[in-house]
This record gives structure tokens, sequence and C-alpha cells, in this order.
């Protein structure tokens, strides 16, 4: 559908735009702190596992307006050069969809009661919840394609930890671990 909506006070026009709804289980989450490891600003982000018989309408979405926005450059110009098209915000894998969605903004981030969520918990991978996602159509610099954002979360199974997920191992305090003595091994061995 052709609509000009306006997000956090920036203005898009005419974009093939959606907003819906996913359940999953997150596999790489951001939504405790941005990631800041490719831009100094930080981006909040997560891959959602679907399982995908429930992630058909999500994926068709999307599939939708990519097919949208290539029409509409078809239309414009019938005689242009063939457009690339732009990274696909989802994967197949086998009996699972992922998803990837992603802002520049914190979601807001809420439990099943619709209860704020303690900025200090740290969401980590494999909580289960539903992302309300923005897909937005887009046709630049000859690469056509379609941008989920992330506006919000809904946790329905948290697992939390501490470091927003980016290590397995668990706090072990400020007091340094003890390592053996090295010791040259003896000179029968060379």
């Amino acid at each position: 559908t052709k609509t000009t909506t306006k997000e956090r006070g920036s203005m898009t026009k005419n974009k093939n735009t959606k907003i819906m709804n996913i359940y999953g289980t997150t596999r790489y989450v951001y939504l405790s702190s941005p990631d800041t490891k490719w831009d100094p600003k930080g981006k909040y982000h997560i891959t959602l596992e679907v399982d995908k018989d429930k992630a058909q309408e999500a994926r068709k979405a999307i599939d939708d307006i990519i097919g949208k926005e290539v029409a509409d450059e078809h239309i414009a110009n019938p005689n242009g050069k063939p457009v690339e098209r732009g990274a696909l915000q989802y994967g197949i894998e086998d009996k699972i969809i992922t998803f990837k969605a992603q802002t520049k903004f914190k979601p807001e981030i809420v439990d099943r009661r619709n209860k704020p969520i303690d900025p200090e918990v740290s969401i980590w991978g494999g909580t289960t919840l539903w992302a309300d996602i923005k897909l937005e159509g887009y046709n630049t610099n000859n690469k056509i394609g379609c941008k989920v954002y992330l506006m919000g979360v809904q946790i329905d199974d948290l697992v939390k930890g501490s470091g927003n997920g980016v290590s397995r191992f668990p706090d072990r305090g400020e007091k340094p671990s003890v390592l053996p003595e090295h010791k040259e091994p003896p000179k029968e061995l060379y």
C-alpha cells in the first residue's frame, strides 16, 4: 500500500509500508543496550527465529513490498537498467525462518502484562517475544529491498543475564584468577 507515514519525527514519502507483529525466539539480541560494533552511535536489533509455518505471513509481506518496489521502478523507468536487490531481511533455515529487525532508537520493552521491563535487565538469546515491526520498501542507489524496523517488543518468556548476552561466561567478580607458574621444559626435551 502506498502510504505517507510519520515515525519519530522523520517523514517518509510514498513508501510501501506495513506494520505487523511477529512471535518467535530471539537468537541475537541487542535490546537492553545498543550494539556499537559497526556503528559508534549504536543500533538496537534482534534476529528472531520463527517456525516456518507461522512465518509465512511476514515473509509474504516482505516479498510483496519488494515486488511493489520493483513494479514501481519498472513503471517509472520502463527502459531503465536492471535493479539490484538489497539484502533480504529474512533467511530460511530448515524448519525456521529468521527475521532481522533493527532501530537506532531504544525500543519499547514490556512484559506479558504490558508492564515495562526494568532497564537494568539484560535480555539474552532464547527469549520468546512478540516484536512489533514496520516493513518499509526502499529504492535507492539502484538497490531495491525492504527494511524491517523494530518498534517494540512484548516479552513472553524472558532469558536474562548480564552483559547484554554477549558472553556465555558468568560474572566471577573482580578478584583475578591465579594461573599456574610457567616453567621451562627440561633441556633433554629440546
